[in-house]
């Protein structure tokens, strides 16, 4: 049984009440949009942010420790014959629903083994680098980017991954019905052409600096076009993919394992198989790290538990994640009819919410208690300022709304797991200083993914960590979720300062970024797109003893050329 302070509050659900609207009004800052296909967005936020919380801080890391030291591990080489043998177990926190690249939220580590990706993100050196591709360019203005392959790259069944199989692979991403998670940014591609067999050249709708980020994502892991794509899903053949594995057999809720290619392409492979298991429990995965029962271990929610792993002498890359909580501005059945629309709402919201509070609640104090969009120490915050903590101004404002006819009730939404319980109660209680009476609804996933995605819910406000990451392999991706139509948008936000600011983002270099972050902050605050309280990370840690294993894009690792030591 876990000490007092480590227990997961009761699920302890609540119906959601029929009250009056806040009427629209010079405040509401978001238009009717249509429903949006499922995306991993929120869902998967809502899922990572899942986990006990911690409620003393008693033993704590100091905050925001967790922020440094972001990659250590890695580079010792890779696998050559006379390192050949052993398995390797990766520990993941949740099982998703497909091995298909374009089926929508789906296993990226195993699909990483056995479709490997055409560019990766070196999160050390902090940029993309070829993978399965030989060289990537751009035009002057990014809009025009040509892809060399590598020689002799060969899907399972001796089938080259040639342009046309590039092509292919990534229609299936653009098409009008696919559930792929990146679609949106796939679609910005407006013509793909065969220059060779071993060049592609694609034309982009405008100009975009990081499109490389969209080559590492399941959008770069190529799929053979000789192989039914409905045999992708659950049990991929071994002609599928181009990595260094091969699919052996998935028993949902126990184990996925893939085993090795005897004659891979691109040299030997080390590691005979290796098996992703799924955990919730941060503290079992990391009881299975620490007795070797798992070489690799995915952190999330518990960041004290990671920090552990991290202090014991782990390698790990970190990724961030923005903790907060989402207004509904109105989807599907929902169009305008939310208080979240409400932008006097949002801003009370905000500024009842102490950022010092919360993490210490919420993340054991492990967190950086900040409503800033990035980290204090990110290189892309150069003196970002975000709302301040102030009550009295909050009260004054609910003040005001409630004096125009608002009732001063909200319907907040919750994934039915401890974690974002825990975080949906404690924003209730700083709401409810300011005299706004709140509850709580928790629901399960299938519900929770209706209402969150297409609309119809109900709800004011959603605990889903606040968007999604500020990704440092893709700084633009960020505005994904807030622009328009934006491919991460599920919530009906619509700002045209924030649409000019993703396209502005989208053409800019590096050392442009940074000032443009200010001006997207400066929008932020007075619009409130996201109610913010602080950053956080995501960890994927590995064993010392697994050597030349490369972490990727958010928690992915590849194993292709690994090894343990003996």
């Amino acid at each position: 049984m876990r000490p007092a302070s480590q227990r997961c509050p009761p699920s302890t659900a609540f119906h959601r009440p029929v009250r009056g609207r806040a009427e629209e009004g010079p405040n509401m800052s978001a238009e009717p949009m249509s429903p949006r296909l499922l995306g991993a967005g929120l869902l998967t936020l809502a899922l990572l942010t899942a986990g006990c919380v911690s409620e003393s801080g008693a033993g704590k890391p100091e905050s925001g420790k967790i922020a440094g030291d972001l990659v250590r591990g890695g580079d010792e080489g890779e696998c050559t014959p006379d390192k050949a043998g052993g398995s390797v177990t990766i520990a993941e926190q949740n099982e998703y629903a497909t091995l298909d690249p374009a089926g929508g939220s789906f296993l990226f580590n195993p699909a990483q083994q056995i479709y490997s990706s055409l560019m990766r993100w070196n999160p050390g050196a902090a940029e993309h680098r070829p993978l399965l591709a030989e060289s990537l360019s751009a035009n002057d203005d990014h809009t025009v980017w040509t892809l060399g392959l590598r020689r002799g790259a060969a899907f399972g069944d001796g089938t080259p991954l040639d342009a046309d199989a590039v092509i292919a692979s990534i229609d299936r991403h653009r098409a009008d019905d696919s559930l792929s998670t990146w679609a949106q940014r796939a679609r910005s591609i407006s013509a793909m052409k065969a220059v060779d067999d071993r060049t592609v050249e694609f034309t982009l709708d405008g100009p975009w600096t990081e499109f490389p980020w969209l080559l590492g994502t399941g959008v770069g892991m190529i799929t053979n076009p000789e192989v039914d794509e409905k045999a992708l899903a659950a049990e991929p053949p071994a002609a599928a993919g181009a990595g260094a594995f091969v699919f052996d057999h998935w028993t949902p809720g126990n184990e996925l394992v893939v085993t090795k290619k005897s004659d891979w392409w691109n040299g030997p492979v080390c590691l005979d198989s290796v098996r992703v298991i799924a955990q919730v429990d941060s503290k079992a995965r990391k009881d299975a790290f620490d007795k070797g029962e798992a070489q690799v271990f995915l952190g999330t929610a518990d960041l004290d538990v990671s920090q552990k792993i991290i202090d014991e002498g782990a390698n790990h890359a970190k990724y961030p994640l923005r903790l907060g909580l989402t207004p509904n501005f109105g989807v599907g059945e929902d169009a305008k009819t939310t208080d979240g629309a409400n932008r006097t709402i949002r801003r009370a919201l905000q500024l009842a919410i102490d950022p010092e509070l919360m993490t210490d609640r919420v993340t054991g104090g492990v967190a950086e208690p900040v409503t800033t969009l990035v980290s204090g120490d990110s290189p892309l915050n150069d003196g970002l300022q975000g709302v301040p903590h102030d009550r009295a101004e909050a009260k004054r404002l609910v003040d005001q709304v409630k004096a125009d006819g608002w009732d001063g009730r909200l319907a907040v939404m919750a994934l039915n797991q401890p974690n974002n319980i825990a975080i949906g109660n404690q924003a209730i209680a700083l709401w409810k200083a300011i005299g706004i009476e709140a509850e709580l609804e928790t629901v399960e996933l299938s519900e929770f993914v209706k209402a969150s995605m297409m609309g119809g819910g109900g709800f004011d406000v959603l605990v889903s960590g606040g968007g999604n990451h500020p990704l440092p392999e893709c700084v633009s991706c960020d505005l994904d979720q807030y622009a328009t139509e934006g491919a991460g948008n599920r919530v009906g936000y619509s700002n045209p300062k924030i649409d000019d600011l993703a396209e502005r983002l989208n053409a800019a270099a590096p050392d442009q970024r940074p000032a443009l972050l200010k001006e997207v902050q400066a929008v932020w605050n007075e619009d409130i797109p996201r109610i913010l309280y602080g950053q956080q990370y995501y960890m994927v840690a590995w064993t010392p003893e697994l050597k030349g294993a490369k972490p990727g894009r958010l928690l992915t690792i590849d194993l292709s050329r690994a090894w343990l030591a003996k």
